[in-house]
């Protein structure tokens, strides 16, 4: 299914068939109106589409066929209908950047059929038409398989957020109750009490001690207490400012 599918539906207009006469230039072969070499100013005489497979690889994109128009010799005007859609385009050779229409699949409709209207003019002569009809090559197999596969992969990467979204909420928790511990434990500590400091700590307010400086204790106060300050911005303010640091 994934090779290169191509096929060439072609008409030609008997009365305005193309023959090696002195307004052509060459013909590779003559029973073969597209391999003359032809000069400007000619009628199409023959009308074709060429039309292949290019395989998608999700079930929202399953892929699409590329359809072709060619004409002998080259068209000045050339239109595409699809009678499905109603898409029509149409393009003047010299303003066209390609003759290609995509037609995309849908596996929605495996195996859709398309049928469309292809239509050419030359500078001079009438107008040449054909129709050309073709089936996407997309099985419902293929489709079923892709939509299950797809579905797996979303349904995977839904557990996998909700494993990280689990694992951040029990880190946090761990992380408050820690601190909750460590702060009921200073606070047990403390005998003048405890404050938040800027960086969201709890430490003890200065106090006093007969016995040297308390454990955890960073400054000694000119008034005689001790501070448990975690910088050094601030530290006894309050207390006569710094004798020492411990």
């Amino acid at each position: 299914m994934r090779g290169r599918v191509a096929f060439v539906l072609s008409v030609s207009v008997a009365a305005l068939a193309l023959s090696c006469t002195p307004a052509v230039a060459g013909c590779a072969n003559p029973d073969l109106p597209e391999t003359c070499v032809t000069e400007e100013g000619l009628p199409v005489s023959a009308l074709r589409a060429v039309v292949s497979a290019h395989h998608g690889s999700s079930y929202k994109r399953p892929g699409y066929s590329a359809v072709k128009l060619v004409s002998t010799p080259e068209a000045a005007y050339e239109t595409f209908t699809e009678a499905r859609t109603g898409v029509h385009l149409q393009w003047l050779t010299a303003e066209r950047e390609s003759n290609v229409v995509t037609v995309p699949w849908s596996c929605r409709h495996p195996r859709q059929a398309f049928h469309d209207t292809l239509t050419a003019r030359g500078n001079v002569g009438a107008t040449v038409t054909t129709e050309v009809t073709f089936h996407a090559p997309l099985s419902a197999q293929w489709c079923a398989a892709a939509r299950g596969r797809e579905e797996a992969q979303r349904a995977a990467a839904k557990r996998r957020h909700e494993a990280e979204r689990r694992e951040t909420e029990r880190r946090e928790t761990t992380e408050r109750e820690a601190r909750q511990r460590s702060e009921h434990e200073t606070a047990s500590t403390c005998t003048n009490g405890t404050y938040v400091n800027s960086a969201g700590n709890t430490v003890c307010k200065p106090e006093e001690s007969s016995t040297g400086p308390p454990a955890g204790a960073t400054a000694e106060c000119e008034d005689g207490t001790y501070s448990f300050s975690e910088s050094h911005s601030g530290t006894c303010s309050s207390h006569g400012g710094v004798v020492r640091w411990l």
